[in-house]
């Protein structure tokens, strides 16, 4: 798991008595671009696809069903709510750097298959396990002002769900699978992986004129350029034109 650096927060209600959501928060790192598969699968949040029989829409689609997979534990002056059930790995791995520095505050770690979140508030921790073991608990992406960010990956209460009109979201469910069936169909991945084309991070992004735009984070950074690009670059990339390959000035 990797540090998040930015948007790590814990969420109240408007009085601030009641939490209802922690952000993950996100870096800019590989960890925090390769998606949350094993997360999703540890947690029993649904994972079908478009072409599933049975699909789950609405807030269904995010549940944990087997929160029983988060742990608390207790280590010096924090409280760790974690996937990480050996206490040994949080000792070693994140106490060193858990350092929250207000009484709400939180210091986040994950990857794609578990998080870790270091609070100093017993209670707010405590309330969260509590959520988790009985499943009431969902799994989404976070928001961000930043063009260039990561919403980061939210944990949400069903207390917050209350409020939200569910038929936006499905709607927005139905366009997001959409787009990845669009995506799947182009074959895109297979052919820059045959090519010898290699990277971090290649993330699809529905524009208003309904085309499909990515957002690249490439390996071999010496001589490819991150950048957002169209499936026309990608293609120009497999051949080292277009705008990903950097020049030789």
């Amino acid at each position: 798991m990797r540090q998040a650096f930015n948007g790590a927060q814990v969420y109240f209600n408007e009085d601030g008595t009641t939490p209802l959501a922690i952000n993950l928060g996100y870096d800019f790192c590989a960890e925090h671009e390769w998606g949350i598969k094993g997360l999703n699968e540890k947690l029993g949040r649904w994972t079908g696809s478009s072409s599933s029989e049975n699909k789950v829409w609405g807030l269904d689609r995010h549940k944990v069903t087997t929160g029983s997979n988060v742990y608390m534990h207790k280590i010096k002056k924090f409280y760790f709510l974690t996937t990480e059930e050996n206490i040994e790995q949080i000792i070693t791995r994140y106490v060193p750097y858990a350092e929250p520095k207000e009484a709400e505050g939180i210091v986040s770690y994950w990857d794609s298959d578990d998080f870790c979140v270091a609070f100093t508030n017993k209670k707010t921790c405590e309330f969260f396990l509590k959520k988790f073991h009985e499943n009431k608990i969902s799994i989404g992406v976070g928001t961000t002002t930043n063009p260039f960010g990561r919403g980061g990956i939210a944990l949400t209460t069903d207390d917050y769900y209350n409020t939200v009109n569910w038929y936006d979201v499905i709607v927005d469910q139905k366009a997001h699978l959409a787009m990845w069936d669009k995506h799947r169909s182009t074959h895109i991945e297979k052919k820059l992986t045959k090519a010898g084309k290699r990277w971090f991070a290649l993330s699809p992004k529905m524009t208003e004129s309904g085309d499909i735009q990515y957002w690249l984070n490439p390996m071999d950074q010496h001589i490819n350029n991150s950048c957002w690009c169209s499936l026309n670059d990608l293609e120009l990339w497999i051949g080292n034109k277009g705008p990903i390959p950097k020049r030789k000035d």
